[in-house]
Parts: C-alpha cells; sequence; structure tokens
C-alpha cells in the first residue's frame, strides 16, 4: 500500500491547529492513526542531556562546548537538533 496523500481541508488559518489534527487523524483508517500518533509522541519527547551533547558533537561542536551548550539547555525541552548542512553560520 502506497503512502496516503492527505488533502487540506481549510486553508490552514481557517481552522485551529487542533482541529486540523483530528481531521486528519479521522480520515486515516484506525491503525494509520494509532501509528501517526505513536510517531508523533516519540518525536515530540524531550531529548535527554546526552541526546543533545550528542546531536551537538555530530555537528561538529567541540565536547567542551558540548558540555557548556548541554548544561545550559538543563531544564528545556528540546525535540531535535539538527545540523545546518552549510556548515558553521557565525551571523
Amino acid at each position: 500500500m502506497g503512502a496516503q496523500q492527505i488533502k487540506p481541508h481549510l486553508p490552514l488559518r481557517a481552522v485551529p491547529a487542533g482541529e486540523r489534527v483530528k481531521a486528519i487523524l479521522a480520515d486515516l483508517p484506525a491503525d494509520g492513526a494509532a501509528r501517526v500518533l505513536a510517531a508523533l509522541d516519540d518525536l515530540s519527547r524531550p531529548m535527554t542531556a546526552r541526546e543533545i551533547e550528542r546531536s551537538l558533537r555530530a555537528g561538529g561542536m567541540s565536547s567542551a562546548r558540548c558540555d557548556y551548550v548541554a548544561t545550559a539547555l538543563k531544564g528545556f525541552w528540546i525535540v531535535a537538533i539538527m545540523p545546518n548542512s552549510e556548515g558553521p553560520n557565525d551571523e
């Protein structure tokens, strides 16, 4: 079975986000909705300090700086860290 195309019901600003999500989930088969909710739950789980450090190191940051940044971010709910594909940006 191929990927199901989900068409917007109304323009994005016309319906609150929660209502759009409910409408999209209602259009999916029961097992599809459960799988989407499980994936969203996993994706929105806050990263641990160790995961933050690992992600920063993968982006080329030094270990000492990673430790400093991860400590500074303790208490924030960080759900994703992605390095800039163009390299460091010091703007």
